[in-house]
């Protein structure tokens, strides 16, 4: 039998410009993000988000040793919505020390939203 020597077309080159436009569109995108959620709400609100591992009661706890007015719970139990004291410059560093990972605008975080809460301290009438 007779070999043959073939040649095989080139593989498909992949665009490394393409790629790079990907990563930064990518990369844009995120930091837009990080910039828009950590813009200051005009009520002053602010989402203290916590590990996802706390529970509610760790959570809840970390927002009032803030010194914080308490708002809301977020939609997921480890965020809490807190109003800080208007002239707290220390607000931040508190946050963070009793165990709030990030410090969010509760509006453009979303997710922040109250949950609607189906319990009544009315006795119902039979």
């Amino acid at each position: 039998m007779q070999e043959l020597d073939v040649e095989m077309p080139p593989e498909p080159r992949r665009s490394r410009a393409w790629l790079g436009l990907i990563a930064f569109h990518a990369f844009s995108a995120v930091g837009m993000a990080g910039v828009m959620a950590s813009a200051p709400d005009p009520s002053g609100e602010v989402a203290l988000v916590y590990s996802p591992f706390s529970t509610p009661a760790e959570a809840f706890a970390g927002a009032a040793a803030t010194d914080g007015r308490i708002v809301r719970v977020g939609r997921a139990p480890w965020i809490v919505v807190v109003a800080p004291k208007p002239q707290d410059k220390d607000f931040a560093a508190r946050a963070r020390a009793y165990g709030a990972l990030l410090l969010l605008n509760p509006l453009v975080a979303g997710g922040c939203a109250a949950q609607r809460s189906t319990l009544s301290l009315k006795p119902k009438s039979s």
